[in-house]
């Protein structure tokens, strides 16, 4: 999967920097459209609509969910969050890999959660996530959760 950047041309080299920023773009939305608990926000269930490809998977086995199909996946989100007062998630340091219309990305991810009024969860996460590129552009169509570690506050 590795390509050697000199042996493709510049207008090569722009679509991958091009797709690599729409894929992160894809995955920053699917981040600010689960968060939660400030200033009105809920969850986003149409703008989810827009970031998972149709046929996509969402699955943790840790917390033993795999949910397959759109529709499946929006539902699941929100039902598992309706307790949730506060969620912020972030992702950081991506690897991203583009091979033609798919790609694969490994991304750091924590979240930030209240669940209860004066009790705050930060939670340290990792995900692998696979992207399709579509008529409507890059979508993801798998995410893979894996826990690192929670540290819970008295805030």
């Amino acid at each position: 999967n590795e390509i050697v950047m000199e042996r493709i041309s510049i207008e090569q080299r722009l679509q991958l920097l091009e797709d690599k920023e729409a894929i992160k773009d894809i995955t920053y939305q699917y981040a600010l459209n689960i968060n939660q608990g400030w200033n009105g926000i809920t969850i986003n269930s149409n703008a989810l609509s827009e970031v998972f490809a149709e046929n996509a998977i969402w699955e943790s086995p840790r917390m033993n969910i795999r949910e397959v199909g759109l529709g499946n996946i929006i539902k699941n989100l929100v039902t598992e969050t309706q307790t949730v007062l506060f969620a912020m998630h972030s992702y950081s340091n991506p690897v991203i890999k583009i091979n033609g219309n798919l790609a694969t990305g490994n991304w750091l991810f924590w979240v930030v959660s209240k669940m209860e009024k004066d009790k705050t969860n930060q939670v340290f996460m990792s995900q692998d996530i696979e992207y399709t590129n579509t008529t409507n552009g890059w979508r993801i169509n798998s995410v893979r959760l894996h826990f690192g570690d929670i540290v819970k506050n008295k805030i």
